[in-house]
């Protein structure tokens, strides 16, 4: 599994956030969240806001109590328009993970083995922040597409 340690400094996020009530509800539903969004037109609007400190869109896994979290799909920007929300990514250190394969296959399968055989395993300890997905720009279901999943760590 190819990943490599950052520290970065926090990063302002904008995009179209959604609420799911479980982890498992989110698994089933963020890839047609997806599709709905840009079926709606809403990446190309969103791509006109964004800045060159992350190439491409995110998806941010965002924790709540009880199971539940939120999900956006966001660009990083230095602008805070009306259409959109604005959150930010804390500053901190992260776990970059390579997903070398087509959206969402090779995504899921490098997101479970994270958590089912990588961190148990690890001296890492998860911090309380975001979980980001970075889908940078390029064919997405070509097998050398290269995407990555940010995990957050003390």
């Amino acid at each position: 599994m190819n990943y490599h340690e950052v520290s970065v400094e926090a990063i302002t996020l904008v995009g179209e956030c959604v609420h799911y009530e479980t982890a498992s509800e989110a698994r089933r539903s963020i890839q047609s969240y997806w599709q709905d969004f840009k079926a709606r037109g809403k990446a190309e609007a969103l791509e006109s806001y964004r800045n060159q400190q992350i190439d491409g869109f995110v998806g941010v896994l965002i924790p709540k109590p009880n199971d539940r979290l939120d999900y956006m799909i966001a660009v990083s920007s230095d602008q805070d328009p009306v259409e959109f929300e604005t959150r930010k990514l804390p500053a901190g250190r992260y776990l970059i993970f390579e997903a070398e394969g087509p959206l969402p296959f090779k995504l899921r399968e490098v997101m479970d083995a994270i958590h089912h055989d990588f961190l148990p395993k690890s001296s890492y300890n998860l911090r309380e922040a975001p979980i980001m997905e970075h889908y940078p720009s390029g064919d997405t279901q070509s097998a050398d597409y290269l995407s990555e999943i940010w995990i957050p760590v003390e």
